[in-house]
């Protein structure tokens, strides 16, 4: 449902590739940074969902442009649960997938580690910010570490399952495979588990159930002797 191409998409280009913003992406980021509304209001949330949209999307051309490199262009769809650079990854070589999957949360770690330097080096310039820019900053510097970490983890189809998967595959073939969304069902069950126990914290519990979940059924395809499924990014 919430992959959908509507009447409510915002399409544009930019630096050569077509960017495709879903409406379910905006209602994400609104759920994600609620709490924001509720101790500052409307303001504090816009400026929440705009680092958020800034953030993931830097994320995606992180991918696109080192796809680009090594000869395969991507389409930028932003949707619920995040974003995707479609046809980014489109390489038979384990090796080239894995860069161009680590490509995302790299170049947000670059960014985590530019705004931590004008922080920490010039940190008089960032307290005379105007207050929503000083918490446009800080809401950079937040999503930009704390996102890309969590993107890291071995868990499909976030970034870090992709390249477990891809490592795994490329050293101990089908088994490898197998054993990289076993790795992601598993890890992604019990943070689920914790997350559904914390109020603050339950959407991000839902979202790990559901990735716990398409693993699962991933597995079920696996042992059934199809490969790859259909939803693997290279295939999209």
């Amino acid at each position: 449902m919430w992959d959908q191409p509507s009447q409510m998409d915002i399409s544009f280009r930019l630096l050569g590739t077509r960017v495709i913003v879903q409406p379910f992406f905006w209602i994400t980021l609104a759920l994600i940074g609620w709490p924001y509304f509720e101790m500052g209001g409307a303001i504090p949330l816009l400026i929440w969902v705009f680092a958020g949209f800034v953030s993931i999307l830097l994320h995606e051309f992180g991918h696109v442009l080192v796809g680009r490199a090594f000869g395969s262009d991507g389409t930028i769809v932003l949707r619920a649960f995040g974003g995707v650079a479609i046809g980014a990854g489109n390489f038979r070589s384990a090796w080239k997938r894995i860069a161009v999957t680590a490509a995302g949360p790299g170049i947000q770690l670059l960014l985590f580690a530019i705004l931590w330097l004008i922080d920490r080096f010039a940190g008089e310039l960032v307290e005379r910010l105007p207050p929503y820019a000083g918490l446009f900053f800080a809401f950079l510097i937040t999503i930009n570490l704390y996102w890309a970490i969590l993107n890291l983890l071995p868990i499909y189809p976030l970034d870090g399952g992709q390249i477990t998967c891809d490592f795994l595959e490329f050293f101990f073939k089908r088994k490898g495979r197998t054993s990289g969304h076993a790795i992601s069902m598993v890890i992604a069950g019990a943070l689920a588990i914790f997350f559904l126990t914390q109020t603050s914290s339950m959407i991000f519990g839902i979202f790990l159930f559901m990735y716990a979940a398409m693993n699962f059924q991933i597995l079920q395809s696996l042992r059934e002797g199809y490969m790859p499924p259909d939803d693997y990014p290279w295939n999209n």
